[in-house]
């Protein structure tokens, strides 16, 4: 016997066993082994789930303490999430700021070039008026340089055809004064 009180036969127990030959006196040996079979099944059994119980606790131990480590670490890796998530909506929000100075100043900048266009368009127009308006002047400059050319050519003419007829007019009356006669004819030249 063990310290369970298991019963375990080897050669020499079996030896001191005394099997009965006759068929009465052998079963009340064998009853007795067989009682002793029995319990000593039940307290296999109760080793047994002895011994499972405490794998089982051992590795129960065993996925406890691999829990606790991976929930170390899975607090770890959501503490650094938490960290990242914070940092990036900080990003976040840094570009949108600047996204939105970019734009608002874009916007200005096309405003202003949308100003500047106009401007520029209506000044072309003024130019292209003005221009016109020059070119029209210059025309009539033109006509009114050939009109006076020949408004001074026809002034030179009559002076000229005045001092002939002045200088005519003076010999006719000098001519009158010395004689008495004449000149017929002078006026039609």
């Amino acid at each position: 016997m063990d310290d369970y009180g298991i019963f375990y036969p080897n050669s020499k127990s079996l030896q001191q066993l005394q099997v009965p030959t006759n068929r009465m006196a052998r079963t009340k040996p064998f009853k007795i082994v067989s009682f002793q079979i029995m319990d000593a099944c039940g307290i296999c059994q109760k080793i047994l789930t002895k011994k499972a119980k405490q794998n089982e606790e051992v590795e129960h131990a065993k996925t406890k303490s691999l829990l606790a480590k991976e929930s170390e670490k899975l607090d770890f890796a959501l503490g650094e999430i938490n960290i990242l998530n914070k940092q990036l909506q900080r990003e976040k929000d840094a570009f949108e700021e600047a996204f939105g100075d970019v734009q608002e100043k874009a916007a200005q900048e096309f405003a202003t070039a949308d100003q500047l266009k106009s401007k520029c368009s209506e000044m072309a127009i003024v130019c292209n008026r003005q221009e016109d308006s020059i070119g029209a002047k210059e025309i009539k400059i033109r006509e009114l340089k050939a009109r006076l050319a020949k408004q001074r050519e026809a002034h030179r003419l009559q002076l000229s055809e005045m001092a002939i007829k002045m200088q005519q007019e003076v010999y006719m009356s000098k001519r009158s004064l010395q004689g008495g006669t004449t000149f017929h004819g002078s006026e039609n030249h």
